[in-house]
């Protein structure tokens, strides 16, 4: 789990050193003030989901894991990044006038944050289901295929498009890499064990 978390924060993180060396100093700029509004909203969506793992925790030991009780638990983080991905759009360009009118948000780089934020709720519900050890090692296959593709992604749209562009590449690698293989395991997973109950 441990490793899972830490190759995952390097993957994302990754991002600004990508953009520092193909970029010049005005898009890292962008970047950081967008990242000041990204980082605390994760760190919420984030609290919220550690607050459901006892629930889907339930869920697996249950005789009769449900379909529809995962996912009205689902619905928590998904909603969650939704509103928060939405109060960041919202409150990039007062903050960013008042932080650092010289450097100039736009739209497009809140919105891919804000996307970002957003393929993470959707992520989190499955990367909590799936907790026994040969998921966790499905996971960690999962994160370092995110982590290695979102390298030469992040370079070559963070030279076509600026600031954008390794957000841009982490939101797709993580939807591609993560989200999707996640949601197909779980299913199965779910359904195995409801078959031998």
């Amino acid at each position: 789990m441990f490793a899972i978390t830490l190759a995952q924060a390097l993957a994302l993180q990754s991002d600004r050193i990508i953009l520092d060396i193909t970029n010049n100093q005005y898009e890292m700029a962008r970047y950081a003030l967008a990242a000041l509004l990204y980082t605390p909203a994760l760190s919420v969506l984030s609290a919220a989901g550690l607050a459901l793992w006892p629930q889907l925790v339930r869920l697996r030991a249950a005789s009769e894991p449900g379909q529809q009780t995962f996912s009205i638990l689902a619905r928590t983080p998904v909603g969650l990044s939704i509103v928060l991905a939405l109060g960041a759009w919202a409150a990039a360009f007062p903050v960013n006038s008042i932080l650092s009118p010289e450097v100039e948000f736009s739209g497009n780089l809140t919105a891919v944050f804000g996307l970002l934020l957003v393929i993470q709720g959707f992520t989190m519900p499955f990367s909590m289901l799936l907790t026994r050890p040969k998921e966790l090692r499905f996971q960690a296959v999962c994160v370092l295929a995110m982590g290695i593709a979102n390298v030469p992604m992040s370079v070559a749209l963070s030279v076509a498009i600026g600031a954008p562009g390794p957000v841009l590449a982490s939101a797709t690698c993580v939807f591609l890499f993560q989200l999707i293989p996640m949601a197909l395991y779980s299913r199965f997973s779910v359904r195995q064990i409801g078959d031998t109950t």
